[in-house]
């Protein structure tokens, strides 16, 4: 083996989402740590404080927390 690694799309999935939760540690609105959240088969990096919440309560709750979608490579399907 000669040690050379070529990523592969869920190594830069990786590689995306730990740099996201490195900037975004804790939610800058209520002071809670962040969590990955799959919803809809998008990635999200999002205040725990969300967690339990879905639809209508969500969408509002959310203008009030941080909340970013992280873009994942091409072919990396998201499992919940």
């Amino acid at each position: 083996m000669n040690g050379l690694h070529i990523p592969t799309a869920e190594d830069r999935a990786r590689d995306r989402i730990e740099a996201t939760l490195r900037a975004l540690t804790y939610c800058r609105q209520c002071g809670s740590s962040m969590r990955v959240a799959v919803r809809d088969a998008e990635m999200w990096v999002e205040c725990a404080s969300l967690g339990s919440k879905s639809g209508l309560r969500l969408g509002i709750s959310a203008g009030f927390h941080d909340r970013h979608r992280v873009e994942l490579p091409e072919g990396v399907l998201v499992a919940a």
